[in-house]
């Protein structure tokens, strides 16, 4: 039986690159997989919804799904400590958003690649006349679902809230 003898510089070029692919793949999954974006305009009348544009941001490697819920919260009636929180209300059941591959070939360069979809949105509660004056929070929520489970991210604007 012949034994080979192994060549040190083959385990050292070896163990670098293992090493390197390690801290590569944690960095990458220390990443948040998702992310959302909001622009609102800066006034609003009462009574009406505040329209929005959002992006919704996917870097995982497959079709993703979300679901947007809005609420609006602000100094009620103008008093001191009055809140008002109208909501939350699912403003849209279902939003695909695409996986984050390169279509030429279909692979998946996580975290270089991002799945992306934009669209325009109301908020579902109205703005209420206790808000006439105010200056209003208006919260976005996207509710990702994925295989493990879901994943939550927020956005908000601000908006001055007019009579």
């Amino acid at each position: 039986m012949m034994m080979h003898a192994t060549n040190p510089i083959v385990i050292r070029i070896l163990v670098v690159v293992l090493t390197l692919l390690f801290f590569t793949t944690s960095a990458a999954e220390a990443r948040d997989k998702f992310g959302i974006d909001v622009d609102c305009p800066s006034n609003i009348s009462v009574g009406q919804n505040v329209p929005a544009t959002i992006t919704l941001e996917s870097f995982e490697c497959f079709v993703t799904t979300a679901r947007i819920i809005t609420s609006v919260v602000g100094n009620s009636s103008d008093t001191f400590g009055g809140i008002g929180v109208f909501g939350p209300v699912v403003a849209n059941p279902m939003v695909s958003v695409p996986a984050a591959v390169d279509s030429n070939p279909p692979f998946c360069f996580f975290p270089n690649q991002t799945g992306t979809t934009s669209f325009p949105i109301l908020s579902v509660p109205t703005i209420d006349a206790s808000l006439a004056g105010t200056v209003t929070s208006v919260i976005f929520a996207a509710e990702f679902s994925t295989g493990a489970g879901t994943k939550v991210v927020l956005d908000a604007c601000l908006v001055q809230v007019d009579p």
